[in-house]
């Protein structure tokens, strides 16, 4: 009887940070249910920042070193003698990056083949999940015209807890070989720029415009008087990519400095910058813009055409997509 309920218990045993914890079963749940699930990183893409590409906590981490991870369910695949070590690490002040997603997705997406000049951008936030009970979330990947999914997992169940790599969807090998990228604008005169601000002003906003014989195609919501400058001769059959910056400071400015394309979807890569912290500036407000003509017969096929716009650090900023037609 002895033997028995010592195996009984020793079945139910919780792996934590710090060593084991013995838990009759139907206590299991409980334990793990009282647990705080108060989420780091539960805010809308919205809150990245330009410059770092870190989601903002919305609470800012305390770090205990004795503090017990509990491990409920499990996600299915994941070394969890590893997942504790890293939890380890992170509980004493070390790996800090490992409790945000978005550094998590770029220093673990380099062993899928993807780099600091992708881009990349959180699509999806889920509190809990069919392969994850404690969080998971899905960042998209812009990697030379084609759009990877990586799906990011919580293996823990409190707040300030580690993120992993759970899967990639589509295998890099194959999609870089499949579609041919073309280079179709490049120029290096913004590479000195930088941006010291923390945000991009609210009215930032891209465009594509297709100029097809002279009739202009564009989506809603884009100002007349911008569309009425691609109105000349000059652009016709041209597909011209607009950005502009919204209402900023004096000093600020926004450039395209690279477009490409891939089957149907193209990249256009911008550069931004704006007044150092100790520099002077006037109280005048500006709204800086920039834009590229494409020659429309550089652009292969027809259909509908998904147009991304990334910044120098890698963020997607902005998409458009827009019918390209051919006769």
């Amino acid at each position: 009887m002895i033997r028995n309920l010592k195996q009984f218990a020793a079945g139910a045993a919780i792996v934590t940070s710090i060593g084991m914890q013995m838990l009759m079963p139907s206590y299991v749940d409980a334990a793990v249910k009282t647990v705080d699930l108060e989420s780091s990183v539960f805010t809308s893409a919205e809150s990245i920042n330009c410059n770092s590409s870190k989601i903002e906590l919305a609470n800012p981490p305390e770090f205990h070193t004795n503090r017990k991870a509990y491990i409920g369910a499990g996600v299915e695949g994941l070394d969890y003698e590893k997942m504790i070590k890293w939890q380890q690490n992170v509980d004493e002040g070390r790996e800090l990056w490992r409790i945000d997603p978005m550094q998590v997705a770029r220093v673990e997406g380099k062993k899928y083949g993807f780099t600091e000049q992708d881009g990349f951008s959180i699509v999806k936030i889920l509190r809990s999940s069919s392969i994850s009970r404690y969080g998971q979330i899905d960042v998209e990947i812009l990697r030379q015209g084609k759009i990877h999914t990586m799906t990011l997992v919580k293996p823990f169940a409190q707040r300030d807890t580690i993120w992993t790599t759970y899967k990639v969807d589509g295998t890099l090998a194959s999609s870089d070989k499949s579609v041919k990228t073309k280079v179709l604008f490049k120029t290096n005169k913004y590479k000195d720029w930088k941006f010291y601000r923390s945000e991009y002003p609210q009215e930032m906003f891209f465009a594509a415009i297709d100029n097809h014989n002279g009739r202009l195609n564009y989506n809603n919501g884009i100002a007349k008087e911008i569309v009425n400058q691609f109105k000349g001769s000059k652009f016709t059959n041209k597909l011209i990519l607009f950005a502009n910056m919204g209402a900023s400071s004096a000093q600020s400015d926004i450039g395209i400095e690279k477009v490409i394309v891939s089957g149907k979807n193209m990249t256009v890569y911008v550069h931004t910058k704006s007044p150092r912290p100790d520099q002077f500036i006037t109280m005048n407000i500006i709204y800086p813009d920039d834009y590229v003509a494409i020659d429309r017969s550089l652009i292969e096929g027809q259909g509908t055409m998904k147009i991304t716009f990334i910044d120098q650090n890698g963020t997607i900023i902005g998409k458009d997509k827009l019918k390209i037609k051919k006769e």
